[in-house]
């Protein structure tokens, strides 16, 4: 009776772990952040607005391209509502607009791109605001150099930089900043990352210039698959010593 307790019991976690794994639970409030190790590991970085949503095809129209070559003006992009294999879900929605990060996949098809494994980073009024909060709010960020890009009519993404300061942050947040003005889109960007000094040999693994939502689901991940082992082997020491 007891065994068959505690496997009865050790199945049911792992379908409650295997279920929360698989499940794409909303946007990341930190997806901006993420932006520079999603900019250096994607092969291919677009800007533009989602057109339609049908269940899980995305027509995504293409406003310009911030890295790589990208001929279509259109794409059909797949999001899964549950992921297995990945440690990102996508959550692009129609008339939003989002900067996306892709891979190629078949070349004689419509669907010749397909989101890669990074979430897209939405792009609205706000991204100025909350980018210059985020990488240029106080003393302490002042001196640093950073990179961002912007979106105007008929161009294609631009990349410009700047180092900041308090007069650049007010510049920038009013759009006359050169190259911004009030008719471009602010995209977004990343700030310098600082090199600091180790007191040992053991660096830090990670994304850089954000923080990492994937390592914080693998961690969760790791837990969830060995809590009924640590249950299981629990139960056996008690039925054991009683």
């Amino acid at each position: 009776m007891f065994y068959r307790l505690t496997f009865a019991f050790i199945f049911c976690i792992l379908a409650v772990s295997a279920q929360n794994l698989e499940k794409c639970t909303g946007p990341a409030s930190d997806s901006q952040e993420d932006f520079k190790w999603k900019y250096d590991a994607a092969p291919i970085v677009a800007f533009g607005k989602v057109a339609e949503v049908r269940n899980t095809k995305v027509i995504f129209t293409v406003s310009c391209t911030l890295k790589g070559d990208l001929p279509l003006s259109t794409l059909e992009l797949d999001q899964l509502p549950n992921v297995l294999n990945a440690s990102e879900c996508h959550y692009l929605a129609a008339n939003k607009q989002y900067i996306v990060f892709l891979e190629s996949s078949k070349p004689d098809t419509k669907t010749v791109y397909r989101l890669a494994d990074m979430e897209e980073i939405e792009v609205t009024g706000d991204t100025v605001k909350n980018f210059m909060e985020e990488e240029c709010a106080d003393e302490d960020d002042f001196g640093i150099e950073m990179t961002m890009w912007y979106y105007g009519n008929n161009v294609q993404c631009k990349q410009f930089t700047a180092t900041c300061n308090q007069a650049t942050r007010t510049s920038i947040l009013a759009l006359d900043y050169p190259p911004l003005t009030s008719s471009t889109t602010f995209l977004g960007g990343y700030k310098k990352v600082l090199s600091v000094p180790s007191m040992s040999n053991n660096g830090i693994s990670g994304k850089q210039g954000g923080s990492d939502d994937s390592n914080l689901n693998n961690a969760a991940t790791t837990v969830s698959l060995f809590m009924p082992i640590v249950i299981f082997v629990t139960g056996l020491m008690m039925k054991f010593s009683l």
